[in-house]
C-alpha cells in the first residue's frame, strides 16, 4: 500500500534540510535579539523623556488632531498645575479650559496648523481660589515616520516669576523716581571703564553737563583727584564689598572745583554691578570752616596773623631749622608812640593806623 511506503530521503538532503531549520533558527534568534535592543532603546528613550519632563517644570499635554487631550506628562515631585486627570483625558480642549483661553488655544493651533513651528501665549486662571498665571506653547506631534499626529501643548505656571518681574519693575520705577528727583547728587558708572552710565538732573545742574553730553564722560572728568587714587578707592571698595565715604572735590564744566562729601557704594541695577556715587555740596561748610579758622588765627582787626598762629608757625620753623641744621631769625618789628596816638587821637584814630601798618606789611611779607 502506498501507505506503508517508506519515503527515504539520502543523507545530503537531510543534511541541507538541517541547515536550513538552523539558518532559520539563527534568524529567528537575531530578530528576537534585534527585538530586545529596540525594546530597550524605546525604554531608554522613554526613561530619557521622563528624565527631561522631570527635570523642567512643564506640565504636557498631547492633543489629536481634533484637539482632544490624548495624554499628559507631568513631574511626580511637583504639585498639580491643572486639573485631575479624569477631568480632561478625551475631552475637547474647549470644554475643559475657560472660553478666553479656549479661544487662544485655538489661534495658536491655527499658527501651527499654518507652518509655524511654534505659538506661545500667556493666560491666567484662577487655581485654589489664588490668580495663576501661565504659559503656554503648542508645537506639532509627529509620530514614527513623520506623520503629523497632532499637537503638543507645554504649560509652565510663571506666577512665580511674573511676581518677580512685578516686583524688580516696581522697586526699578521707585529708584528712578528717587534718582531722578533726588536733591543730592547722584551718578553711575561702570565698573570696569569708570565711564558715566547715568547722572540726575541735580548734579548735571551742578556741573555744568547736559544729559547727553555726560554720556561721553568718565569719572576722572567728574572728581578732580588722580586717577590713580580713583583706580585705589574703587578697588578697596569692591574688595571689602562695602562703602567709601570722604570729603572730594568735584571738577564743573568751566574748570571750577566743588567741595563736596561723597559716598561711592557697589548697586546691582539692570541686572548689572554699578558704582554709585551719592554727592552733597559742602560748600557753604567750607566757607564757614574757613572763616572760622581765619577768625581763630588772626586778628580781626589788622588781618595780621596772631599769637597763635605765630606760635604754630615758629614752632614749624625752628622744627625744619633743627632738621636742617641751620640758624633761623625772628625779626621784632615794634610801632613806637603807639599809645600817644591813640591818647591824643582817640581809639578809632589808632584802629586806622593799626590797620594801615598791617596793610603795608602784609605787602611786604613773603607768602607763607
Amino acid at each position: 500500500m502506498i501507505m506503508d511506503k517508506k519515503i527515504e530521503k539520502t543523507k545530503p538532503e537531510l543534511e541541507n534540510e538541517n541547515k536550513e531549520l538552523r539558518n532559520r533558527i539563527s534568524e529567528m534568534e537575531d530578530a528576537l535579539v534585534e527585538m530586545k535592543l529596540e525594546l530597550e532603546s524605546a525604554r531608554k528613550k522613554q526613561n530619557n523623556l521622563l528624565s527631561i519632563i522631570n527635570s523642567i517644570d512643564d506640565l504636557f499635554f498631547i492633543l489629536g488632531l481634533d484637539g482632544t487631550f490624548i495624554r499628559y506628562y507631568q513631574s511626580t515631585d511637583r504639585p498639580n498645575l491643572f486639573l485631575p486627570s479624569d477631568r480632561f483625558l478625551g475631552k475637547h480642549f474647549s470644554d475643559v479650559f475657560p472660553e478666553k483661553v479656549g479661544a487662544k488655544l485655538q489661534k495658536a493651533i491655527n499658527d501651527v496648523e499654518d507652518g509655524k513651528r511654534s505659538s506661545c501665549f500667556e493666560y491666567s486662571m484662577e487655581i485654589k481660589g489664588k490668580e495663576q498665571i501661565f504659559k503656554a506653547k503648542v508645537t506639532k506631534f509627529d509620530a514614527s515616520g513623520g506623520k503629523f499626529f497632532g499637537f503638543i501643548l507645554g504649560i509652565n505656571n510663571i506666577t512665580e516669576g511674573k511676581e518677580r518681574e512685578d516686583l524688580l519693575s516696581e522697586n526699578e520705577q521707585k529708584y528712578r523716581a528717587i534718582f531722578t528727583q533726588s536733591t543730592e547728587y547722584v551718578f553711575l558708572a561702570d565698573i570696569d571703564t569708570r565711564r558715566i552710565l547715568e547722572a540726575n538732573k541735580a548734579i548735571q545742574n551742578l556741573l555744568g553737563y547736559t544729559r547727553d553730553e555726560v554720556k561721553d564722560l568718565t569719572l576722572y572728568d567728574f572728581l578732580a583727584v588722580g586717577q590713580e587714587d580713583i583706580y585705589h578707592e574703587i578697588l578697596d571698595v569692591l574688595k571689602k564689598h562695602s562703602y567709601f565715604i570722604g570729603e572730594r572735590k568735584l571738577q564743573r564744566k568751566n574748570g571750577q572745583l566743588v567741595d563736596v562729601e561723597i559716598s561711592v557704594s557697589i548697586i546691582t541695577y539692570s541686572n548689572r554691578r554699578e558704582l554709585c556715587f551719592i554727592a552733597r555740596d559742602i560748600t557753604p561748610r567750607k566757607l564757614a570752616e574757613k572763616q572760622l579758622y581765619h577768625a581763630a588765627t588772626h586778628d580781626r582787626l589788622t588781618g595780621l596773623k596772631n599769637r597763635l598762629l605765630f606760635y604754630d608757625i615758629l614752632g614749624k620753623e625752628l622744627a625744619r631749622a633743627r632738621r636742617n641744621k641751620y640758624i633761623t631769625a625772628l625779626l621784632y618789628i615794634d610801632l613806637d608812640n603807639f599809645k600817644r596816638v591813640n591818647d591824643t587821637r582817640g581809639h578809632s584814630s589808632g584802629d586806622k593806623l593799626l590797620v594801615a601798618v598791617g596793610s603795608r606789611l602784609n605787602a611786604l611779607k613773603r607768602d607763607m
